[in-house]
């Protein structure tokens, strides 16, 4: 199954438009119930989703499609670090994804591809769902125009 890592923060207005390792201070990778799986899996698909966060609102900003190259966590704070590379940025706005979740976007969490896409992966073209499911080893990783 698909898996998409959506990170999430309220730092800048421009935080995911360049490779960086994003921390997340204060929080656990145990927060992510499938760390290890997804750890051992990389590179992954992401999206960084812009959120209101201390009182700065950025959810205005469209969300960042994000090769996921790495992750780890600091052994003594737990603290998780999630290494990442922009791929793209959607036409959508950060708050219109979230309203799609459900509203409140927590600051990293998994879902399936299905959970994202308006529609089932089986009915995307052939090129198109291997260049979304495979090729963000390459950090080519294409994205369907329809997605949310």
């Amino acid at each position: 199954m698909c898996k998409v890592l959506l990170l999430a923060t309220g730092r800048s207005d421009t935080y995911w438009n360049s490779p960086k390792e994003a921390d997340y201070s204060g929080r656990s990778y145990k927060d992510l119930p499938e760390w290890e799986s997804l750890a051992s899996s990389c590179p992954l698909p992401g999206i960084g989703i812009y959120i209101k966060q201390k009182g700065k609102d950025f959810s205005s900003r469209h969300f960042v499609y994000l090769k996921i190259k790495g992750m780890r966590y600091d052994s003594n704070s737990e603290t998780p670090y999630f290494d990442f590379e922009p791929v793209g940025q959607s036409n959508k706005r950060s708050r219109e994804l979230a309203d799609r979740l459900g509203g409140r976007v927590p600051l990293f969490s998994v879902k399936d591809c299905s959970e994202i896409m308006p529609c089932r992966l089986s009915r995307l073209p052939r090129l198109v769902r291997a260049r979304l499911l495979c090729s963000t080893a390459t950090g080519h990783a294409g994205r369907p125009t329809n997605w949310a």
